[in-house]
């Protein structure tokens, strides 16, 4: 498996411009949690939990676990929350950062409004995984 690309849209409306069938609740979900160390950054859904085990590729940077939460546990003391995630666009990279250590992956593709334009700024809308591309998709603002 490659390492997956990162997607950042400002807006919920840019985003489903890349998803005009809506989302495919079966390769695109929420993630529950997500954690960092030193050398990855870790995405934990619950699309696959209860289902047989496997272990991890914690070669990559960036590791999409799906069992869920619970069967993270046995993972988590080498590991902190995510507290943050930017998006500095001017250096053209996401910062995902924990208590005390921050990682960063490179924006492969930015979908941005005129009116947003280059600044950094915390992701405060969605952060969904889709594991069909595999794509990371961030969607910077909040649906209000």
């Amino acid at each position: 498996m490659t390492n997956a690309s990162v997607y950042v849209y400002d807006t919920l409306e840019e985003y489903m411009l890349f998803y005009p069938q809506g989302q495919d609740v079966v390769t695109e979900n929420h993630l529950s949690s997500l954690w960092i160390n030193d050398k990855n950054i870790v995405l934990v859904s619950d699309t696959r939990s209860g289902t047989a085990g496997y272990k991890p590729d914690f070669s990559k940077s960036l590791v999409y676990f799906d069992l869920g939460e619970e069967s993270f546990k046995q993972y988590e003391d080498k590991f902190e929350p995510i507290v943050e995630v930017e998006v500095e666009p001017k250096h053209n990279r996401v910062v995902f950062s924990g208590q005390t250590i921050q990682q960063t992956l490179a924006i492969a593709r930015r979908v941005k409004s005129g009116d947003l334009n280059n600044r950094k700024r915390h992701v405060k809308g969605y952060i969904l995984y889709d594991d069909s591309k595999p794509r990371v998709n961030l969607i910077l603002k909040s649906v209000h």
